[in-house]
């Protein structure tokens, strides 16, 4: 493992104490992304609940949908200068921070009864938990490198894929007992704090800033492909969303109404995505254009058959294809966002990553009630969707033929080069 796998000290020698990363590292820093599923689905079995609770209040549906989707809003917003704080002043002290805002702010509710401050509370929130993904995900990449990095990377995304799904069936088994009940779960920040303070450390901050000045004085290609990156995120986002969303509304208007049975053809699609996630982590040895492709392919394939196609059977079939590419898609994108860049960048590439992550969760539902507005129905909004997918699959094609056409000794300076998905 290099350097940067190890704080220095102030003076560019080793550290009296070295530490270097291993395990036990690992382990706490991908169970601390977890908090962003807790924050977005713990609630998600009780809302009705809430609404019941406070049914009269001014805008109640408005407020209600707030509870849900205001902390995703708020990591969009805030994760990008949360990044550039965390390579100014360290990874570390913005994570120790979020987690504890995190938590506090989480379980206010449980003294509220106020559905206003609630919401004003969930936008906390998700202030702490930008700060909580981009720091916990700048310091899983600054603390390993190469594969070793990416495949913290990727099972951080399988993860917390898999967690999702626990989390629901918690705030569901919660709920029985109360609406309050859920944001009991908030406290798991707190817990994880420990853990966080005795097994994590803070990079050299030296050496980061000597990195800064160099990063610096290159030419600034870096900012084109970490754009190009959080853009294909926030896409492959929109799909995540689409399938664990909107396909509802797609086999209510089929004519299937049963939850139970909307809520497994929801399944193939939910478990697709974690299923994708998981398998990148044995594929890191291909590629990342080409897994991109494939994820690509997949998608596309997958939201065609869900529309050209109304058999339950087919449109399980095709969200779980679908779900396999979005899957696979936002595990190598955040590898090549962020592992592609060196220590000076990682905390802002974190922070672009999640919020383009977020942002396309946050805009899934006004932008596919304008596709179906377009279309005229949801079977012809996945079927516009699948064109889309189609035209990124065939931008990635191009973008295969030319690094294969590029010469090997390639010119152009390090800073051009950084996060492209080779």
């Amino acid at each position: 493992m290099d350097h940067s796998s190890a704080p220095i000290g102030s003076g560019g020698a080793p550290a009296a104490e070295e530490r270097k990363p291993g395990l036990a590292q690992g382990l706490v820093l991908v169970s601390v992304t977890w908090l962003a599923v807790v924050a977005a689905g713990v609630l998600a079995p009780v809302l009705p609940q809430m609404a019941r609770h406070f049914a009269g209040a001014p805008m109640l549906n408005l407020m209600i949908g707030f509870v849900a989707t205001i902390p995703a809003l708020a990591v969009a917003l805030f994760s990008v200068p949360v990044g550039h704080l965390s390579d100014r002043t360290g990874a570390r002290r913005i994570l120790v921070i979020g987690m504890s805002g995190y938590g506090i702010a989480g379980m206010v509710p449980l003294l509220l009864d106020s559905l206003r401050a609630i919401v004003a509370t969930r936008l906390v929130v998700g202030l702490f938990e930008a700060a909580v993904m981009t720091a916990s995900t700048t310091l899983l990449s600054v603390y390993f490198t190469g594969v070793q990095r990416d495949r913290w990377l990727a099972v951080q995304v399988a993860s917390t894929n898999v967690m999702g799904v626990v989390v629901v069936l918690v705030g569901g088994i919660a709920g029985e007992h109360s609406w309050r009940a859920p944001f009991f779960a908030y406290a798991i920040a707190i817990v994880l704090l420990l853990p966080v303070l005795l097994l994590t450390y803070e990079p050299d901050r030296t050496r980061v800033r000597r990195d800064a000045r160099a990063v610096g004085a290159e030419e600034p290609g870096w900012r084109r492909s970490l754009a190009i990156n959080c853009a294909l995120t926030f896409f492959v986002s929109i799909t995540v969303y689409t399938l664990i969303v909107q396909m509802s509304f797609l086999l209510a208007e089929r004519g299937i109404i049963n939850p139970s049975t909307i809520g497994f053809g929801i399944s193939f699609g939910a478990g697709g995505v974690a299923l994708g996630s998981i398998a990148n982590t044995v594929m890191l040895a291909i590629p990342a254009r080409y897994r991109l492709l494939a994820a690509y392919l997949l998608m596309t394939g997958g939201f065609g058959a869900i529309a050209l196609d109304p058999a339950f059977a087919t449109m399980c079939a095709g969200a779980l294809a679908a779900g396999l590419g979005a899957g696979c898609a936002v595990s190598t994108l955040l590898c090549v966002t962020v592992g592609g860049l060196p220590d000076a960048l990682k905390g802002r590439a974190a922070g672009s990553w999640t919020a383009a992550m977020f942002l396309g969760q946050f805009l899934n539902p006004p932008l596919f009630v304008a596709l179906v507005r377009f279309g005229g129905s949801f079977g012809r909004a996945f079927l516009i969707y699948s064109a889309i997918c189609g035209t990124v699959a065939l931008g990635a094609v191009l973008r295969v033929s030319l690094a294969r056409k590029r010469s090997p000794e390639d010119s152009r300076p390090r800073a051009a080069r950084m996060g492209e998905t080779e």
